[in-house]
């Protein structure tokens, strides 16, 4: 019973700090240059982008992973600048605290979506 309490609770922080489920997202211009190899979820996730999914609702949808996973997964590619969230989205009020601001290729992504 602590355990799922405890799981509800990270999944709220989690969800709080990313944002809303149909905001854009888009792999940052970092993606193409990061040395540190990417793990089987982040690999999904870049693979979901690929394939025209843009934001973590469609994620949820396409991706074989448990929720938690995948909040995390996005979670940790945001503050590492591998992904960017479309700022102007309907809840999206700063992006995702930490992570730089997006580039210009970053924006033309998002705005070719």
């Amino acid at each position: 019973m602590i355990e799922a309490a405890k799981r509800v609770e990270e999944l709220g922080r989690m969800r709080a700090i990313l944002p809303p489920p149909r905001a854009p997202l888009a792999p940052s211009s970092q993606l193409d240059v990061t040395v540190v190899p990417l793990n089987a979820p982040e690999r999904a996730v870049v693979a979901a982008l690929e394939a025209g999914a843009g934001c973590l609702a469609e994620f949820r949808d396409l991706l074989p992973v448990e929720e938690p996973a995948l909040l995390r997964t996005v979670l940790r590619m945001c503050s590492r600048g591998l992904l960017v969230a479309g700022w102007s989205a309907p809840g999206v009020d700063f992006g995702i605290p930490g992570a730089p601001p997006p580039s210009e290729n970053d924006l033309a992504r998002l705005l070719a979506v």
